[in-house]
Order: C-alpha cells, then structure tokens, then sequence
C-alpha cells in the first residue's frame, strides 16, 4: 500500500473514531427531563425521594411505605414515564455512592442524585441495535462503538452516556457482550449492578444454551445471569444467491415474512436491474428471522462488482465463494487496480461478519516450471493476504495457499484461456471450518 493510501487509512480511521464518539457519547435529554419533572411533581406532593431514572424507567427511594400510593399518583402524571419502582430506605441510609446534587428554594429542599450505578440496555431487533445507558469511561464507549460499527453498522440507534458512577463487575465484558446478540437474532441485555437480565428468543433450546453460555463465559462469575430466554420451536431461515457471470444472479430459500422478502428483492434489483433477478425465495412463517437476512440488503450490491460468486447462509451459517475476473499479468504478483477493488469487497464481507474466515487462492497458467508456478501462486495469494490485513483484516482469519498449475478454469492453449488461469479465488465461511481445514 503506497505511503498517500496509508494516509488516507489513517484519516478515515481518526473520521470513524469521532463518529462512534459523536453518535455514542451524548447528553440524554428525555431521561434529565423525566428526571426534573419527577421531583416537581413529588415536590408538589409534599414528598421527600431520591429519584433515578434508567431512560424511561423511574425509581424512588422513600423514606416510608405510607408515602407510595402518593408518590405513584404523583408520578402518574409525569409524561415520558414507562415505569415506576420503590424502594424504602428509611431514615437511616449510608452515604451514596455518588455525592448528591442539591437544589433550594425559600421554602424547601429537594435532593436528587447522580445516577449510582452503571447501566446498560443493548436491543437487537430485525438487525436493529440499540443501546442505551450510563457508564463510566469514553474508552468504553469507544469500544462498544467499534463492536457497533463493525456488525451492526449502518443499523444503529441509541446512545451511551459517560458519568461518574463505581465499576460493575460487567463494564470490562460489555463490547464482547454486545457482539454476541446475533446468536439468537433478536434479543435484549439489561446490565445493571451485578447481573444481566436477557430476554431473547431462540430457534432450540440448543441454540438458547449456546446463547446463554457464550454469555455467561463472557461476563465471568461475579455477573449473574437472569434467563428470561423463550424457545420458539421455529426452523431456521434460509438464503441462496449465484452470479453465474453472466450479469444475472439468482436467489432461492426460506424467510419469514414479506417484508423481508420485498427488500431482498429491492436490493437484488438495484444492483442487476430488471430483468436479470431469478427470485425464487419462498415465504415460511414457520421459519425464523435471522440477523444476517437483515445484513444482506448491504451486501448484495458489493457482491455485484464481483463477475462470479456464490453465497448460501444455512441456520446463519454463511458460506461462499468469490471468483473475479481480474487477473495478473504473465509472471507477476502484483495487484492490479481490478484485483485491488475485488479484494475491497472480500474485506466489507470480512469486517460486517467477524465470525467468517477467508482462504485466498493464488493460481497460475502453465508457462514456465510446475516448480516455479507454484512458487509465483503462493506469492499472489500472500499479495492478497497483504493486502486485506493493510485494510484492517485480522491475519488470523486469513488463510494463503498457492495452486499453482493444477486448477484452471479455462483453456492454457490460448492467451485469453491462460490470462483466465492467472488468478486470485476466494472462499470464506465459519471460521473453524475455512481456518481448521487448511
């Protein structure tokens, strides 16, 4: 990569970096609203609480039992309020974990308090992922902002919000936490003190033990884990796409609903246009959504830059291959521009889905020794491999192998069937099965 691309790499990482920070790092507006309006309301009740509000969730700590029904009507008429706890603490309390912040006015005191507690809630649904919540570093929100950019991306809603409040047992873990939500497809994770409460459902009870175990080895043993997890009993969707090369491309499988059928469609058609989509995806209601179906409208128009390509997602289990069209010159490993854009797509697929492990095949045609074929293909497929970890793939996900000779497509008997031969293919898949193979 030249020194300007290098750059330019460079620059977009420092862009992408003060997006994440931008978009997770904010003030949350309705939730100081609710709180405010919450402790007029009970100041005007003649009630003394401390107030806390978890995005639109109200606690309050009383100082007696006797004050609840008041307090409850009270807050009933605070707009905004989802849902309101109590808790009664008496006269006697320790200190908080977090200085209280006081107001006055002639005629009383009401005292509110910083938040106490770190709190998280991440959502995914219908590829959607929203958080919300408070924790206490920008160096963890940037880390969840990564995470969020690298799967989720550009389906992202919500906030993290950076306040002083003690450690939980679960902040360390919380990236790999969020990571793991497309086990299940839809799920919700409320971190809260020293547990987390999920609420997701599975396809199996197979698929729920792998969700929660996964889980539950992430956050260690100071976090509990609450399962709220149903098991649906619902088959896994499928998804089958070809590019022949002939500008054509047809889909096949079983989704869940129209809707989703009608944006596959939509998207198939923006990137082949009329007339060249073979749609035979066939509508099962007794199959689940699964979170790549959602990723696939992103996918299908970088797909289309690539002559060839196959793609098959099974139980969200995804598997393809890519073939270009762009080849090197007699003798050479070097990347030309047509190779380099191939290669751009095969690191989109490999950044949107970092459970996949790609294998790089270097081929040639058969002038010169077998020896020396050899040789020039494991170069070409290791330029490949260069290539794609200068873009940020990690190399250890990435497989180089050599073939020399032994696999052309076309015939060696002419110079269009050898420029054919001269070649990188790709195949990617889960990576213990591309990685473990090779």
């Amino acid at each position: 990569m030249s020194d300007r691309r290098r750059l330019i790499a460079g620059l977009v990482g420092v862009w992408l970096a003060l997006v994440v920070t931008a978009v997770f790092v904010g003030v949350p507006r309705q939730r100081d609203a609710i709180a405010a309006a919450t402790v007029e309301a009970l100041t005007a009740a003649g009630i003394e609480a401390t107030v806390s509000v978890e995005g639109r969730d109200v606690v309050l700590d009383l100082r007696s039992d006797a004050d609840e029904p008041a307090a409850r009507e009270a807050v009933a008429t605070v707009p905004g309020v989802r849902t309101v706890d109590f808790r009664v603490i008496g006269d006697e309390r320790g200190p908080d974990p977090v200085p209280p912040t006081t107001s006055s006015s002639t005629s009383s005191t009401t005292t509110t308090t910083v938040p106490s507690t770190a709190f998280v809630r991440a959502t995914l649904h219908r590829g959607l992922v929203s958080l919300e919540g408070r924790v206490p570093s920008p160096e963890l929100v940037e880390a969840v902002g990564r995470v969020v950019e690298l799967i989720y991306a550009p389906l992202v809603d919500g906030f993290l919000e950076v306040v002083e409040v003690p450690p939980a047992p679960w902040l360390r873990a919380l990236p790999k936490a969020v990571a793991v939500l497309p086990i299940v497809s839809d799920a919700e994770l409320t971190f809260t003190d020293d547990r987390v409460v999920v609420a997701a459902e599975a396809l199996s009870e197979e698929r729920k033990a792998k969700f929660l175990g996964t889980l539950t080895a992430i956050l260690g043993p100071d976090v509990e884990v609450v399962d709220e997890v149903a098991v649906t009993g619902l088959e896994p969707s499928t998804f089958h796409a070809e590019a022949p090369g002939d500008g054509t491309l047809r889909m096949w499988g079983r989704i869940p609903d129209d809707e989703v059928a009608a944006e596959l469609h939509r998207a198939a058609l923006e990137a082949y246009g009329e007339g060249r989509v073979a749609d035979e995806l066939v509508v099962d209601p007794g199959v689940a959504p699964s979170f790549s179906l959602f990723r696939l409208p992103f996918v299908l128009p970088q797909l289309a830059r690539v002559p060839q390509w196959s793609l098959h997602i099974d139980d969200d289990v995804i598997t393809g291959s890519l073939r270009g069209g762009a080849t090197f010159p007699s003798g050479s490993a070097e990347l030309s521009p047509e190779l380099e854009a191939l290669l751009q797509v095969a690191a989109g697929i490999l950044t949107r889905n970092p459970t996949l492990g790609f294998v790089i095949e270097g081929h040639t045609d058969w002038i010169g020794t077998k020896a020396a074929n050899q040789r020039l293909s494991e170069r070409r497929a290791n330029a490949g491999k260069d290539y794609l970890v200068a873009l940020g793939v990690e190399p250890e996900r990435i497989v180089a192998v050599g073939y020399g000779e032994r696999r052309p497509i076309a015939t060696n008997e002419t110079p269009e069937g050898r420029a054919q031969n001269r070649r990188l293919e790709f195949r990617f898949g889960p990576l213990e099965h591309i990685l473990g193979g090779n």
